[in-house]
């Protein structure tokens, strides 16, 4: 008996699994098909095809809300007001606004109320219509108002009691106010208001002025920490023995070892007095390296020279990361000697990072040496577009003392890439003080941004000599 009551029982569970199954399997397709269409949204708008766009996005917006989607939806919503406001669908976009609007009061999110409020003003502003701009705008400053009223204690104050949505600072939100009354005073102005006009004003400034005794109060406080932190020359007695310590030894760690160097973060040229230890430690292989030591040897900036040999020797090894470091360290401490200047100068014709290779440009630009000698041969070598471009910047920057090397430019003239061409023919002008190749590369080349560019060059002339 007990045998057949189990098996009326599992028959029955299973046919209510079969019939609630479907339901439940068919909510999260929809939600997942409401952020694939969200995509495909955005796709669309990248491909430049905007109607397609707009339809996704609003289909996209009516999926997620079906099914409870409330992130997709809120995307959806900001795009759109993006995307109609920029084709000037004012009517549109006013809609999606005031839904948004609607939305984040619905949820509690006053980021997505004060973004809504927001849009409906920037739409109000380019139709003209005054009385609802001033409507909206005095709506959005009693909303911060409200907000930071009921958020007195707090200095960060979420969009929504939810984790994972941001925050916003209090100083930013009163900003935010400001800028509100600024353009509310010239609203009134406008409408010939003047008793509203410096009510506005008035209180503009009080707000300005406690963000000011804020600001003030808060870099007191920093100043008194910094002296503190300086003064205490047991703590950094402490700290830089760690750094001479091997982790494992006397107790040391890696945390310990990391911990110290961030210690010395933001002290700039102060942390000179561990620069013998910061030295020490640039070599990778040792166990107590760690890429915070490149930060603050950049830091150091010029009084860091004795670390140049070390930087200039690591810029040799294979590791690009490596090379990225220091080349971001070598421009802030700069490289003067001639002999390390054509070892960096090599180094360009192996770094492949934009980025590096502009910091080594820089750690260059104030040398104080010619270099019109050293960096025609590494043009020959020079593989890539941006080593290109670096050493044709750095050679037109000698102007005058590199006249004799202009033929050193002349063959990247009708370099296959137009940003080497611009780049050889702006050396050229400033070397020879010929501007005849970049008017005829401003005439012909098909980039809008490289025909600007020319353009600001013909018209500023060449850049200061280096000190």
């Amino acid at each position: 008996m007990n045998r057949l009551i189990h098996g009326v029982a599992a028959w029955l569970l299973l046919c209510v699994s079969l019939t609630l199954c479907p339901c439940l399997d068919a909510a999260e397709p929809e939600a997942i098909s409401a952020g694939r269409i969200f995509r495909q949204s955005r796709d669309a708008f990248k491909r430049r095809e905007f109607e397609e766009a707009e339809g996704l996005a609003l289909k996209a917006k009516k999926r997620a809300i079906a099914v409870g989607d409330r992130e997709t939806a809120r995307k959806c919503r900001q795009f759109l007001m993006t995307l109609l406001i920029g084709g000037k669908e004012y009517a549109a976009a006013l809609r999606i606004a005031v839904e948004h609007t609607e939305a984040g009061a619905r949820d509690g999110d006053w980021c997505d109320e004060l973004e809504g409020l927001a849009s409906q003003a920037e739409i109000h502003e380019a139709n003209g219509d005054v009385q609802a701009l001033i409507r909206v705008r005095v709506q959005s400053y009693k909303h911060i108002r409200s907000i930071l009223h009921q958020n007195e204690t707090r200095s960060w104050i979420p969009c929504r009691d939810v984790p994972g949505r941001p925050q916003r600072s209090r100083e930013k939100l009163m900003s935010q106010a400001a800028d509100l009354l600024h353009h509310l005073a010239g609203d009134f102005e406008g409408l010939g208001l003047a008793d509203k006009t410096e009510q506005a004003r008035e209180v503009r400034t009080k707000i300005l002025d406690r963000i000011a005794a804020k600001d003030r109060h808060e870099q007191d406080e920093a100043r008194r920490r910094w002296e503190a932190k300086l003064n205490d020359q047991e703590t950094l007695d402490e700290k830089l023995e760690i750094l001479r310590t091997d982790p494992g030894t006397n107790g040391v760690t890696s945390s310990d070892i990391i911990s110290a160097y961030q210690y010395f973060h933001g002290w700039g040229s102060r942390a000179k007095v561990g620069l013998p230890v910061f030295i020490e430690n640039l070599d990778p292989e040792s166990p107590r390296h760690h890429w915070q030591v490149f930060t603050i040897l950049g830091g150091i900036g010029p009084e860091a020279k004795g670390a140049v040999p070390k930087l200039v020797e690591l810029l040799g090894r294979e590791d690009a990361s490596l090379r990225n470091h220091v080349s971001q360290t070598l421009e802030g401490i700069g490289v003067t000697e001639p002999v390390y200047i054509e070892r960096v100068l090599d180094a360009m014709c192996l770094v492949e990072n934009r980025g590096a290779l502009a910091g080594l440009s820089r750690s260059l630009q104030g040398a104080g040496v010619s270099m019109a000698d050293f960096i025609p041969d590494r043009l020959r070598c020079a593989r890539t577009e941006d080593q290109k471009v670096c050493l044709l910047d750095l050679l037109g920057r000698q102007q005058e003392e590199a006249r004799d090397r202009a033929s050193a430019i002349e063959l990247f003239l009708n370099d296959e890439s137009e940003v080497v061409q611009l780049a050889a023919a702006a050396a050229h002008l400033w070397v020879t003080g010929d501007g005849t190749h970049l008017r005829s590369l401003e005439s012909k080349v098909k980039d809008d941004a490289i025909r600007r560019r020319a353009s600001r060059i013909l018209s500023h002339g060449p850049p200061p000599p280096d000190p």
